[in-house]
């Protein structure tokens, strides 16, 4: 995917955390700062967010697995901030395969991601104990992954 024009992710640092913390609280429901703290540096790993007026826009991660890299979380406002972010990663990955947990409600994703020519693997069901939490899922392109939610 070629770059977007206009603003461009940028690598997330120390100094951005709390700005993180904040608008990942909005997608995940509660504080998990400790888990973000390494998940945002561990090695391996590449965070990237873009940022605006009104603050953080989109934050995704990549990171190496065992043959592949996987994008997770990809946090976006909008589908073009989510883009911007997605194409930046995949840019990242060098010419490794890459997955996205999409999850099935997010139509704007799985478009996303079928235009950069990825196509289903397999899928999985997300099954709850009470009632499922009210999540934003069309402003979550992919989820950090399937243990972390």
């Amino acid at each position: 995917m070629p770059p977007q024009p206009g603003p461009q992710p940028i690598e997330v640092t120390a100094q951005h955390f709390q700005q993180i913390a904040a608008f990942d609280r909005y997608f995940f429901r509660s504080a998990r700062d400790g888990f973000l703290r390494h998940w945002l540096t561990a090695p391996g790993h590449i965070a990237l967010m873009l940022l605006g007026a009104g603050g953080v826009q989109a934050l995704g991660v990549l990171r190496a697995c065992r043959e592949d890299s996987k994008i997770g979380p990809l946090f976006a406002e909008t589908p073009e901030a989510a883009r911007c972010v997605f194409a930046a990663l995949i840019a990242k990955a060098r010419a490794r395969p890459v997955f996205l947990d999409v999850p099935e409600p997010n139509t704007a994703a799985i478009s996303m991601a079928q235009q950069a020519g990825m196509a289903p693997a397999f899928e999985t069901a997300r099954m709850y104990a009470g009632p499922a939490p009210d999540l934003p899922l069309a402003q979550i392109y992919g989820i950090t992954s399937f243990g972390l939610g």
